[in-house]
């Protein structure tokens, strides 16, 4: 499945929260294709809105909007109520600036998809495939697998408690 260019940098991040390579395989087979990350960022999807405000002082072309950190924004999907400019998006910094100025208060609403949500799936899915592991001895070698699993697990929990932590709070014009 090919991803697009607006998702491609959700992607990206998601594999950096989620260590999941396109190299990784378990069991002799390879996980973790675009196509894999990008149906698991599909099931965290959020249709969210959200205030924008000015961030560089009198000039009001770039703003910001307080989507929580870890949300990802398909820019594609993104639309504005209050103006019918179209603006460039740094997505990572929850930033946009605008052509022109703006003149009245302003909201976007999109997809955003929640990254801790997702890197927690792909946790909990690699735990799944390493359960079984096993302790392998030979002579005085030794390999733990459990612990692969157990890490796995840890992971999993860590995104998922950043997820209940949160807070959110909406900032106006």
């Amino acid at each position: 499945m090919a991803v697009s260019m607006t998702m491609r940098g959700g992607v990206d991040w998601l594999r950096e929260l989620a260590a999941a390579l396109h190299t990784d395989s378990f069991a002799g087979t390879f996980y973790w294709t675009d196509g894999q990350l990008l149906n698991i960022l599909e099931e965290s999807i959020q249709y969210e809105d959200y205030l924008i405000y000015q961030i560089d002082g009198l000039v009001k072309k770039v703003f910001s909007y307080n989507a929580p950190k870890h949300y990802w924004l398909d820019t594609t999907t993104a639309f504005f109520t209050g103006t019918a400019l179209t603006p460039t998006f740094n997505v990572r910094k929850r930033q946009l600036t605008f052509a022109s100025a703006l003149t009245e208060q302003t909201s976007i609403t999109g997809h955003f998809y929640n990254m801790y949500e997702a890197a927690a799936e792909v946790w909990d899915k690699k735990a799944g495939q390493r359960y079984d592991a096993i302790l392998i001895k030979a002579g005085a070698n030794q390999l733990n697998l459990q612990q692969e699993y157990q890490h796995c697990i840890q992971q999993r929990d860590y995104y998922r408690n950043k997820i209940i932590r949160r807070v959110r709070t909406r900032v106006g014009w």
